[in-house]
C-alpha cells in the first residue's frame, strides 16, 4: 500500500483512524440533525437544499444553533440554490440569512442564469460537524433523505476537518478570513503503521488519479455512476481492463418516463451504455433495479492483495463531471480489514439489486427499434448506423411552439442534442429549431460581446460552438454584429523591443529609484506630470453611417478639433490638471509647468 501511496505525493493526504459507514438516506438525514443540534461548529456544503418534509427538520435544527449562536457555515450553488424561490423565502422568514452563502464561481456570467446551470453548477457535497466528517454525493433534499441511494462515509479526524475548511470553505469565502494557503503536499505522510489513507482531489485531477489506479494490477475494480456518459479519454483507460461497471436502470433514474421529452434522455442513457459496452468488449455492465429508489450510489472500488481502496464524492465520471462542473472527491486506500469489509458489503449490495445486461439486449430494447427515436439518440451521442431505414421518417408537421418548450429547446442544445434530435423530441420541423436557435444565439453573442468586446470574429465563432454546438461562419457572426452596431477593433501590436528582458530592467530600476529617494524625503513631493493630445471630429447625425455601408444622406463633417489635457499629481491625489482646445506647443508646456509649480506651493507641495 505504501508503494502505491507514492504515486500521489502531489495530493493533501491524511492517516484516518476511525472511518465508519452510514447505511440509509434517513439513517444520512438524522445523522445531520442529530449533529447540527450537538456540534459547535457546522460547516456543509451542498449543491441545493430542499423544503420538503424532511428538509424542513434540517431548517429547524438550524433555527436551534441561531438562537445557541453556534457557528454555522452553509455553501450552495447559486443558481441551482436559487432556483427555488420558496427556500430563500425559507431562509428570511427563519432569518437564518448570516448561515447560507451562493457560491457563484463567475463562470459564464455573461449568460442567463438557467443557462449558466446547464453549462456548470459548483457540485462538491460535504458535511463537517467538529472532527466528523461525512463523504457523499448526497444533498441536502427530501429525495436524498427518502429513496434516492447514495453512499456515505463518517470520517472522524481533526486535523482533516480543518483541511477541509480551510480547502473547500475558507478558499472561496474571503469573507470568512481565515484562508492560509498550503503546499500540496504539506500533509502527506504514510507511516508503517498506517491503516487507511485518504486524499482529495478535484475533476481537473481525475483522469490522472484513475490512470494511476488503473495502472496498478488490480484483482477486481468497480465503478458505478448515475449517469453514464464517459469522456472519450476514459475509453482508452478502461480498454483491456476486466471491469464491472454500475448503472441506473430504465426504472431507477431520475428522469421521468411518461414524460414526453424526458423519456427521450433515458433512451440517451441506454444507447451510452451501448456504446460504451460495445467498445469495452472485456466490461461486465449492471443495471440497478431496486424497486421505489433511486440510484446514485456512484464510486470506483478496487481490490488487491493487501489492501483496497475506493473513490467516492461528487464526480459522475461522465463528461459534464470531467469538463463542466467543478467537483470534489476522496480517494480511501486502506489495509484495515473492517473498512475492506465494508467495501465488499458496497459491492455485493449493488449486485444484489442490480441485474447483468448483454449488449444484445441494449441494442434491441424496444423503445429504440422506433427509427424516429433511434435517429434521434444516434445523432446526438455520435453513433452512426449505416444500415438506419431514414427514409421511413415522417415529415413532421409545423405548429406553433410554446415559451415553455423555447426554453427547452435551446437547453437540449446547450445538452448536445443535435438540431435533427431536437426536432423530434418535440415533434416540429427543423426549419422551427433553427430559427429558435438563431435568435438565441444573437441575444447571448450580443451579451458576450458586451462583456468580451476584445474577441476577434474567430472567437466569436468558436465560443458559439462551444456553449450552443451550433456552427456558425465569421461572416455569419459578422452579419449579427451589424445589426447591434458594433465594430471589432484589432488589438493593437506593441514592439518587442518594450519588453525585452533588459527594458524591463530599466523599468525596474527606475521605479526603485523612487523608493530610494522616498527614504530621505518626503513622498507627497514627487510629482509626476504628463500630457495626452486627440482629435475630435463630429458630423451631422443624420449623415452617420453603418461601417462597410454607404451613408443615406453625405453631409460635410464638422472641423476637426485637436484637444490636449496636462495633469500632475503625486501617490496622494491630483495636483493640476487643465484641458487645452489645440495642440500642446513647447511655450503652452512651460507655462503649465510654471503652474503646476505654482499649484505645489499653494498645497505644501
Amino acid at each position: 500500500m505504501e508503494i502505491f501511496l507514492s504515486k500521489f505525493r502531489n495530493l493533501s493526504g491524511f492517516d484516518i483512524k476511525s472511518i465508519r459507514k452510514i447505511n440509509t438516506p434517513n439513517e444520512f438525514k438524522d445523522f445531520v440533525c442529530k449533529n447540527l443540534k450537538e456540534a459547535s461548529v457546522c460547516f456543509m456544503m451542498s449543491l441545493y437544499i430542499g423544503n420538503g418534509e424532511k428538509s424542513m427538520e434540517i431548517f429547524d435544527a438550524l433555527v436551534e444553533r441561531k438562537v445557541k449562536n453556534l457557528e454555522t457555515v452553509i455553501v450552495l450553488d447559486k443558481n441551482r440554490g436559487k432556483r427555488n424561490s420558496e427556500i430563500l423565502n425559507v431562509i428570511k422568514d427563519k432569518n437564518l440569512e448570516d448561515f447560507f452563502y451562493f457560491y457563484d464561481f463567475k463562470k459564464y456570467y455573461m449568460l442567463p442564469a438557467k443557462i449558466r446551470e446547464l453549462l456548470y453548477v459548483y457540485h462538491p457535497k460535504v458535511y463537517i460537524f467538529d472532527s466528523n466528517v461525512i463523504l457523499t454525493g448526497a444533498n441536502l433534499h427530501d429525495t436524498y433523505f427518502s429513496n434516492r441511494i447514495d453512499r456515505y462515509f463518517v470520517v472522524e479526524s481533526e486535523k482533516f476537518a480543518d483541511y477541509l475548511k480551510n480547502e473547500m470553505f475558507y478558499k472561496i469565502l474571503p469573507s470568512l478570513g481565515n484562508y492560509t494557503k498550503l503546499l500540496d503536499n504539506s500533509s502527506f505522510v504514510v507511516e508503517i503503521l498506517t491503516k487507511t489513507f485518504i486524499l482529495m482531489f478535484d475533476n481537473r485531477q481525475e483522469e490522472e488519479i484513475l490512470r494511476k489506479i488503473l495502472l496498478e494490477d488490480f484483482q477486481d475494480i468497480f465503478l458505478s455512476t448515475a449517469y453514464l456518459n464517459f469522456p472519450e479519454t476514459y475509453f482508452d483507460l478502461f480498454n483491456y481492463k476486466n471491469i464491472s461497471i454500475v448503472t441506473a436502470g430504465p426504472e431507477c433514474n431520475t428522469f421521468d418516463l411518461n414524460n414526453k421529452n424526458e423519456k427521450y434522455i433515458v433512451q440517451l442513457y441506454s444507447l451510452s451504455a451501448y456504446k460504451t459496452l460495445d467498445r469495452l468488449n472485456n466490461m461486465q455492465y449492471y443495471e440497478f433495479g431496486r424497486k421505489d429508489t433511486t440510484f446514485h450510489f456512484k464510486g470506483l472500488w478496487a481490490f488487491s492483495n493487501g489492501f483496497a481502496l475506493t473513490v467516492i464524492g461528487s464526480t459522475n465520471f461522465n463528461l459534464r463531471s470531467n469538463v463542466r462542473d467543478e467537483e470534489r472527491n476522496f480517494l480511501i486506500v486502506t489495509k484495515d480489514e473492517k473498512l475492506i469489509q465494508i467495501y465488499k458489503e458496497e459491492i455485493k449490495f449493488m449486485l444484489e439489486n442490480s441485474r447483468k445486461v448483454e449488449l444484445e439486449e441494449l441494442k434491441n430494447r424496444k423503445p429504440m427499434r422506433n427509427d424516429n427515436v433511434l435517429k434521434c439518440l444516434v445523432e446526438t451521442s455520435g453513433l452512426h448506423d449505416e444500415n438506419l431505414p431514414l427514409s421511413t421518417i415522417p415529415t413532421l408537421r409545423k405548429h406553433m411552439v410554446f415559451i415553455n418548450d423555447r426554453e427547452g429547446i435551446i437547453d437540449k442544445t446547450l445538452e448536445g442534442y443535435s438540431m435533427f434530435a431536437i426536432a423530434s423530441m418535440y415533434r416540429i420541423n427543423y426549419q422551427m429549431v433553427t430559427s429558435i436557435l438563431t435568435l438565441e444565439i444573437k441575444e447571448s453573442l450580443q451579451t458576450y460581446v458586451d462583456l468580451e468586446c476584445t474577441k476577434t470574429l474567430y472567437e466569436l465563432a468558436e465560443w458559439v460552438k462551444c456553449t450552443l454546438h451550433v456552427d456558425v461562419s465569421t461572416s455569419t457572426i459578422d452579419r449579427a454584429l451589424r445589426e447591434f452596431h458594433y465594430t471589432l477593433k484589432r488589438v493593437t501590436l506593441v514592439l518587442e523591443r518594450r519588453n525585452t528582458l533588459s527594458t524591463i530592467e530599466l523599468r525596474t530600476n527606475y521605479a526603485t529609484s523612487f523608493r530610494e529617494l522616498e527614504v530621505d524625503n518626503d513622498d507627497k513631493n514627487f510629482v509626476f506630470s504628463d500630457e495626452v493630445g486627440f482629435a475630435v471630429g463630429t458630423r451631422c447625425s443624420r449623415g452617420c453611417n453603418m461601417r462597410s455601408e454607404s451613408a443615406y444622406l453625405s453631409v460635410t463633417a464638422a472641423r476637426t478639433r485637436n484637444i490636449s489635457i496636462v495633469a500632475a499629481m503625486n501617490k496622494y491625489g491630483m495636483i493640476y490638471h487643465k484641458i487645452h482646445e489645440r495642440a500642446i506647443n513647447d511655450e503652452n508646456l512651460k507655462l503649465y509647468i510654471k503652474e503646476i509649480n505654482e499649484s505645489c506651493q499653494r498645497q505644501g507641495t
